[in-house]
Protein backbone atom coordinates (compact mmCIF):
# COMPACT_ATOMS: atom_id res chain seq x y z
CA UNK A 1 0.00 0.00 0.00
CA UNK A 2 2.91 2.10 0.94
CA UNK A 3 4.35 1.60 -2.53
CA UNK A 4 1.19 2.12 -4.46
CA UNK A 5 -0.51 4.98 -2.68
CA UNK A 6 2.89 6.89 -1.56
CA UNK A 7 1.29 6.56 1.92
CA UNK A 8 3.90 5.90 4.99
CA UNK A 9 1.55 3.43 7.61
CA UNK A 10 1.81 3.42 11.34
CA UNK A 11 -0.20 -0.07 11.10
CA UNK A 12 -1.98 -2.14 9.36
CA UNK A 13 -5.72 -3.73 10.60
CA UNK A 14 -7.06 -6.69 9.37
CA UNK A 15 -10.54 -8.15 9.62
CA UNK A 16 -13.41 -10.04 8.07
CA UNK A 17 -17.06 -9.98 7.64
CA UNK A 18 -17.03 -11.83 11.16
CA UNK A 19 -15.76 -9.28 13.37
CA UNK A 20 -18.02 -6.89 11.19
CA UNK A 21 -20.88 -8.46 12.29
CA UNK A 22 -19.90 -8.80 15.80
CA UNK A 23 -19.07 -4.90 15.99
CA UNK A 24 -22.56 -4.40 14.33
CA UNK A 25 -24.27 -6.41 16.88
CA UNK A 26 -22.81 -3.79 19.69
CA UNK A 27 -23.53 -0.57 17.96
CA UNK A 28 -26.88 -1.60 16.51
CA UNK A 29 -28.28 -0.61 13.20
CA UNK A 30 -25.80 2.03 11.86
CA UNK A 31 -26.44 4.78 9.56
CA UNK A 32 -24.23 5.19 6.73
CA UNK A 33 -25.64 8.55 4.63
CA UNK A 34 -22.82 8.19 1.93
CA UNK A 35 -24.88 4.96 0.90
CA UNK A 36 -28.10 5.76 1.71
CA UNK A 37 -28.10 2.70 3.99
CA UNK A 38 -28.47 1.32 7.28
CA UNK A 39 -26.58 -1.34 7.94
CA UNK A 40 -27.06 -4.29 10.97
CA UNK A 41 -25.75 -7.50 11.83
CA UNK A 42 -28.43 -9.47 9.94
CA UNK A 43 -27.90 -7.53 6.93
CA UNK A 44 -24.31 -6.49 6.79
CA UNK A 45 -22.91 -9.46 4.12
CA UNK A 46 -26.02 -8.90 2.05
CA UNK A 47 -25.15 -5.29 1.64
CA UNK A 48 -21.77 -5.33 1.19
CA UNK A 49 -22.12 -7.82 -1.53
CA UNK A 50 -24.86 -5.53 -2.96
CA UNK A 51 -22.48 -2.33 -2.82
CA UNK A 52 -20.05 -4.54 -4.25
CA UNK A 53 -21.63 -5.05 -7.69
CA UNK A 54 -21.91 -2.46 -10.49
CA UNK A 55 -25.20 -0.92 -9.45
CA UNK A 56 -27.01 0.80 -12.70
CA UNK A 57 -24.59 2.14 -15.55
CA UNK A 58 -21.66 3.01 -13.10
CA UNK A 59 -18.66 1.97 -15.99
CA UNK A 60 -16.31 1.97 -13.54
CA UNK A 61 -17.62 0.18 -10.99
CA UNK A 62 -14.80 -2.70 -11.36
CA UNK A 63 -12.54 -0.39 -10.11
CA UNK A 64 -14.80 1.74 -7.31
CA UNK A 65 -16.10 -2.24 -6.44
CA UNK A 66 -15.05 -1.95 -2.87
CA UNK A 67 -14.88 1.51 -1.88
CA UNK A 68 -17.60 1.03 0.53
CA UNK A 69 -15.75 0.41 2.78
CA UNK A 70 -14.62 4.19 3.52
CA UNK A 71 -17.81 5.01 4.00
CA UNK A 72 -18.66 2.25 6.63
CA UNK A 73 -15.34 2.91 7.96
CA UNK A 74 -16.60 6.84 8.80
CA UNK A 75 -20.25 5.95 9.78
CA UNK A 76 -17.85 3.42 12.80
CA UNK A 77 -15.58 6.66 13.70
CA UNK A 78 -18.84 8.59 14.33
CA UNK A 79 -19.72 6.46 16.72
CA UNK A 80 -16.51 6.29 18.11
CA UNK A 81 -16.46 10.64 18.26
CA UNK A 82 -20.24 10.23 19.45
CA UNK A 83 -19.34 8.29 22.74
CA UNK A 84 -19.36 4.32 22.20
CA UNK A 85 -16.02 3.83 24.19
CA UNK A 86 -17.71 4.86 26.93
CA UNK A 87 -20.80 3.69 26.39
CA UNK A 88 -19.89 -0.03 25.60
CA UNK A 89 -16.38 0.18 25.70
CA UNK A 90 -16.47 -3.62 27.68
CA UNK A 91 -18.69 -5.42 25.22
CA UNK A 92 -16.29 -3.71 22.37
CA UNK A 93 -13.26 -5.12 24.11
CA UNK A 94 -14.48 -8.30 24.50
CA UNK A 95 -15.25 -8.54 20.96
CA UNK A 96 -12.18 -6.87 20.12
CA UNK A 97 -10.79 -10.21 22.55
CA UNK A 98 -13.22 -12.94 21.13
CA UNK A 99 -12.41 -11.66 17.35
CA UNK A 100 -8.29 -11.33 17.94
CA UNK A 101 -8.45 -15.64 19.39
CA UNK A 102 -10.68 -16.68 16.51
CA UNK A 103 -8.43 -15.29 13.84
CA UNK A 104 -11.23 -12.52 12.29
CA UNK A 105 -9.09 -9.74 13.47
CA UNK A 106 -4.96 -9.06 13.03
CA UNK A 107 -3.21 -5.90 13.98
CA UNK A 108 0.15 -4.76 12.81
CA UNK A 109 1.71 -1.96 14.43
CA UNK A 110 5.25 -0.72 13.01
CA UNK A 111 6.01 0.83 16.69
CA UNK A 112 8.75 -1.64 17.78
CA UNK A 113 7.47 -1.61 21.18
CA UNK A 114 3.74 -2.26 20.58
CA UNK A 115 4.97 -4.71 18.05
CA UNK A 116 6.41 -7.05 20.47
CA UNK A 117 3.51 -6.62 22.67
CA UNK A 118 1.15 -7.84 20.39
CA UNK A 119 3.49 -10.99 18.97
CA UNK A 120 3.21 -12.08 22.75
CA UNK A 121 -0.96 -12.12 22.16
CA UNK A 122 -3.43 -13.53 19.25
CA UNK A 123 -3.69 -9.93 18.13
CA UNK A 124 -0.67 -10.09 15.44
CA UNK A 125 -1.57 -13.19 13.90
CA UNK A 126 1.97 -14.28 14.06
CA UNK A 127 3.31 -17.66 13.70
CA UNK A 128 5.30 -18.32 16.45
CA UNK A 129 8.65 -21.03 16.51
CA UNK A 130 7.37 -24.45 17.19
CA UNK A 131 9.39 -26.14 19.99
CA UNK A 132 9.47 -29.26 21.20
CA UNK A 133 6.09 -29.56 20.00
CA UNK A 134 3.56 -30.95 17.33
CA UNK A 135 2.14 -28.24 14.48
CA UNK A 136 -0.02 -27.76 12.22
CA UNK A 137 -1.00 -24.69 10.08
CA UNK A 138 -3.46 -25.32 7.20
CA UNK A 139 -3.26 -22.23 4.50
CA UNK A 140 -6.03 -22.06 1.76
CA UNK A 141 -5.92 -19.11 -0.81
CA UNK A 142 -8.35 -18.93 -3.47
CA UNK A 143 -6.08 -18.03 -6.69
CA UNK A 144 -9.11 -17.89 -8.90
CA UNK A 145 -9.90 -14.13 -9.60
CA UNK A 146 -13.73 -15.50 -8.65
CA UNK A 147 -15.44 -15.55 -4.95
CA UNK A 148 -16.20 -19.64 -5.07
CA UNK A 149 -14.22 -19.69 -1.52
CA UNK A 150 -17.67 -18.44 -0.27
CA UNK A 151 -19.54 -22.01 -0.71
CA UNK A 152 -16.36 -24.67 -0.90
CA UNK A 153 -16.85 -27.81 2.37
CA UNK A 154 -13.25 -28.35 3.72
CA UNK A 155 -12.56 -30.74 6.84
CA UNK A 156 -8.97 -31.65 7.92
CA UNK A 157 -7.97 -35.33 9.14
CA UNK A 158 -4.82 -35.74 10.92
CA UNK A 159 -3.39 -38.81 11.84
CA UNK A 160 0.08 -39.31 14.32
CA UNK A 161 1.80 -42.65 14.73
CA UNK A 162 3.95 -41.94 18.10
CA UNK A 163 6.91 -43.79 18.36
CA UNK A 164 9.92 -42.77 20.68
CA UNK A 165 12.38 -45.40 18.95
CA UNK A 166 11.61 -45.29 15.19
CA UNK A 167 10.11 -42.04 14.80
CA UNK A 168 6.69 -40.61 14.86
CA UNK A 169 5.16 -39.69 11.53
CA UNK A 170 1.80 -37.68 10.90
CA UNK A 171 -0.74 -37.82 7.85
CA UNK A 172 -2.55 -35.39 6.35
CA UNK A 173 -5.81 -35.28 4.53
CA UNK A 174 -7.32 -32.24 3.29
CA UNK A 175 -10.40 -32.72 1.91
CA UNK A 176 -12.79 -30.28 -0.16
CA UNK A 177 -16.03 -29.95 -2.31
CA UNK A 178 -16.94 -27.84 -4.75
CA UNK A 179 -20.89 -27.17 -5.10
CA UNK A 180 -22.24 -28.47 -8.27
CA UNK A 181 -22.92 -25.52 -10.90
CA UNK A 182 -26.60 -25.74 -12.96
CA UNK A 183 -24.73 -25.98 -15.87
CA UNK A 184 -21.25 -27.45 -17.11
CA UNK A 185 -18.70 -25.18 -16.74
CA UNK A 186 -14.88 -25.28 -18.43
CA UNK A 187 -12.34 -23.62 -15.65
CA UNK A 188 -10.15 -21.35 -17.42
CA UNK A 189 -7.70 -18.94 -15.32
CA UNK A 190 -8.69 -15.67 -14.97
CA UNK A 191 -12.15 -13.71 -14.30
CA UNK A 192 -13.83 -11.52 -16.55
CA UNK A 193 -15.79 -8.81 -14.95
CA UNK A 194 -18.83 -7.61 -17.32
CA UNK A 195 -21.10 -4.74 -16.58
CA UNK A 196 -24.03 -6.69 -15.11
CA UNK A 197 -21.60 -9.31 -12.67
CA UNK A 198 -23.01 -9.95 -9.48
CA UNK A 199 -21.45 -11.14 -6.94
CA UNK A 200 -23.43 -14.22 -6.23
CA UNK A 201 -22.28 -15.12 -9.57
CA UNK A 202 -18.41 -15.45 -9.20
CA UNK A 203 -19.54 -18.07 -5.90
CA UNK A 204 -20.18 -20.65 -9.25
CA UNK A 205 -16.66 -21.37 -10.75
CA UNK A 206 -13.71 -23.46 -10.21
CA UNK A 207 -11.53 -23.75 -7.16
CA UNK A 208 -8.05 -22.85 -7.95
CA UNK A 209 -6.63 -23.30 -4.79
CA UNK A 210 -2.78 -22.54 -3.14
CA UNK A 211 -2.40 -24.89 -0.28
CA UNK A 212 0.07 -24.33 2.32
CA UNK A 213 1.07 -26.28 5.09
CA UNK A 214 2.96 -25.39 8.15
CA UNK A 215 4.68 -28.08 10.13
CA UNK A 216 7.69 -28.35 12.46
CA UNK A 217 10.95 -27.77 11.24
CA UNK A 218 12.81 -30.86 10.16
CA UNK A 219 9.78 -32.87 9.25
CA UNK A 220 10.57 -35.30 6.13
CA UNK A 221 7.63 -35.52 3.52
CA UNK A 222 7.43 -39.11 2.73
CA UNK A 223 4.40 -39.13 -0.10
CA UNK A 224 1.87 -36.70 -1.21
CA UNK A 225 -0.65 -36.88 -3.58
CA UNK A 226 -0.48 -35.63 -7.19
CA UNK A 227 -2.65 -32.61 -9.05
CA UNK A 228 -1.44 -31.79 -11.91
CA UNK A 229 -3.76 -29.12 -13.99
CA UNK A 230 -3.33 -29.07 -17.91
CA UNK A 231 -1.53 -26.11 -19.66
CA UNK A 232 -4.87 -24.81 -21.49
CA UNK A 233 -6.25 -24.74 -17.71
CA UNK A 234 -3.97 -22.06 -16.79
CA UNK A 235 -3.26 -18.43 -17.73
CA UNK A 236 0.36 -18.94 -17.67
CA UNK A 237 -0.23 -21.58 -20.36
CA UNK A 238 2.67 -23.97 -18.65
CA UNK A 239 1.37 -27.15 -17.16
CA UNK A 240 1.68 -27.55 -13.57
CA UNK A 241 2.71 -31.18 -12.60
CA UNK A 242 1.14 -31.39 -9.70
CA UNK A 243 3.81 -32.43 -7.00
CA UNK A 244 4.15 -31.15 -3.68
CA UNK A 245 7.10 -29.06 -2.95
CA UNK A 246 9.20 -28.73 0.24
CA UNK A 247 9.97 -25.47 1.46
CA UNK A 248 12.92 -24.87 4.37
CA UNK A 249 13.71 -21.09 4.06
CA UNK A 250 16.45 -20.43 6.43
CA UNK A 251 14.71 -17.42 8.53
CA UNK A 252 11.96 -19.80 9.34
CA UNK A 253 10.93 -22.06 12.39
CA UNK A 254 9.07 -23.84 9.85
CA UNK A 255 9.10 -26.48 7.16
CA UNK A 256 6.09 -25.84 4.78
CA UNK A 257 4.64 -28.12 1.48
CA UNK A 258 2.73 -26.55 -0.73
CA UNK A 259 0.91 -27.22 -3.81
CA UNK A 260 -1.71 -26.13 -6.53
CA UNK A 261 -5.13 -27.84 -7.34
CA UNK A 262 -7.86 -27.36 -9.30
CA UNK A 263 -11.79 -28.11 -8.25
CA UNK A 264 -14.32 -27.97 -10.90
CA UNK A 265 -17.92 -27.59 -9.93
CA UNK A 266 -19.56 -30.96 -8.44
CA UNK A 267 -16.17 -32.46 -7.66
CA UNK A 268 -14.20 -33.55 -4.45
CA UNK A 269 -10.51 -34.17 -3.81
CA UNK A 270 -8.25 -35.14 -0.97
CA UNK A 271 -5.08 -33.85 -0.77
CA UNK A 272 -2.69 -35.76 1.36
CA UNK A 273 0.38 -35.74 2.69
CA UNK A 274 2.72 -37.91 4.47
CA UNK A 275 5.53 -37.47 6.72
CA UNK A 276 8.49 -38.02 9.00
CA UNK A 277 7.77 -35.57 12.60
CA UNK A 278 11.37 -34.54 13.94
CA UNK A 279 12.19 -36.18 17.31
CA UNK A 280 11.58 -33.14 19.26
CA UNK A 281 7.88 -33.82 19.03
CA UNK A 282 8.12 -35.88 21.70
CA UNK A 283 9.63 -34.85 25.13
CA UNK A 284 11.79 -37.73 26.99
CA UNK A 285 10.95 -36.94 30.51
CA UNK A 286 11.95 -39.87 32.14
CA UNK A 287 9.14 -41.27 34.02
CA UNK A 288 7.09 -40.32 30.96
CA UNK A 289 6.78 -38.85 27.77
CA UNK A 290 4.74 -35.78 26.24
CA UNK A 291 2.68 -34.94 22.85
CA UNK A 292 2.08 -31.75 22.12
CA UNK A 293 -0.03 -30.61 19.29
CA UNK A 294 -0.75 -26.91 17.94
CA UNK A 295 -3.20 -26.91 15.40
CA UNK A 296 -3.52 -23.02 14.32
CA UNK A 297 -6.89 -22.09 12.58
CA UNK A 298 -6.66 -20.21 9.52
CA UNK A 299 -7.44 -16.51 10.26
CA UNK A 300 -10.49 -14.95 8.09
CA UNK A 301 -12.55 -18.87 7.97
CA UNK A 302 -15.31 -19.46 10.15
CA UNK A 303 -14.97 -23.13 11.23
CA UNK A 304 -13.02 -26.40 9.96
CA UNK A 305 -14.11 -29.86 10.60
CA UNK A 306 -11.04 -30.90 11.89
CA UNK A 307 -10.44 -34.48 13.21
CA UNK A 308 -6.97 -35.59 14.87
CA UNK A 309 -6.54 -38.93 15.56
CA UNK A 310 -3.09 -40.04 17.90
CA UNK A 311 -1.94 -43.69 18.18
CA UNK A 312 0.64 -44.23 21.04
CA UNK A 313 3.06 -46.80 21.02
CA UNK A 314 1.99 -50.10 21.17
CA UNK A 315 1.80 -51.22 25.32
CA UNK A 316 2.31 -47.50 26.21
CA UNK A 317 -0.10 -46.46 29.26
CA UNK A 318 -1.36 -43.18 29.36
CA UNK A 319 -1.05 -40.43 32.06
CA UNK A 320 -2.70 -37.56 31.36
CA UNK A 321 -4.47 -35.55 28.30
CA UNK A 322 -5.72 -32.24 27.54
CA UNK A 323 -8.47 -31.34 26.94
CA UNK A 324 -10.46 -34.50 26.97
CA UNK A 325 -10.55 -36.98 23.99
CA UNK A 326 -13.79 -37.43 22.33
CA UNK A 327 -13.40 -41.05 21.92
CA UNK A 328 -10.20 -43.69 22.89
CA UNK A 329 -10.22 -46.62 20.43
CA UNK A 330 -7.43 -49.24 21.96
CA UNK A 331 -4.52 -47.33 21.46
CA UNK A 332 -5.93 -43.90 19.65
CA UNK A 333 -7.16 -40.88 20.86
CA UNK A 334 -9.54 -39.09 18.76
CA UNK A 335 -10.59 -35.27 18.97
CA UNK A 336 -13.07 -33.74 16.88
CA UNK A 337 -13.37 -29.73 16.76
CA UNK A 338 -14.75 -27.56 14.82
CA UNK A 339 -11.51 -25.61 14.87
CA UNK A 340 -13.55 -22.09 15.87
CA UNK A 341 -10.22 -21.05 17.61
CA UNK A 342 -6.70 -22.30 17.75
CA UNK A 343 -6.25 -26.17 19.24
CA UNK A 344 -3.94 -27.31 21.50
CA UNK A 345 -3.53 -30.61 22.56
CA UNK A 346 -1.27 -31.90 25.13
CA UNK A 347 -0.94 -36.12 26.16
CA UNK A 348 1.75 -37.58 28.98
CA UNK A 349 1.95 -41.41 28.75
CA UNK A 350 4.65 -44.25 30.09
CA UNK A 351 6.13 -47.45 28.92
Amino acid sequence: YAYGQEVPLDGVLAFDQQFLQQLLAITGPLPVPELDRIVDAQSAVTQLREEWGPGGNNADWVMQRKAFMGPLANAFRGQIDSGLLSAKGYELFQALELAAQERHLQLYVADPKVSEILAQTTWSGRLAPASNYDFLHVSDTNMGFNKVNVVIGKSVSYQVDLDDELGSTATLQLRTKNPAAPEPIECRHGTQYAPDTQYESLTIDCYWSYVRVYVPRGSELLTASDHPIPADALMSGAAWPGHSRVVNAEEEPFTMFDNFVLLAPGQEMTTEFEYALPDSVLQDLDDRYRYQLHIRKQAGTTSTATGVRITLPEGARLLNVTPQATTIDGDSLVFESALVNDLKIVIEYSK
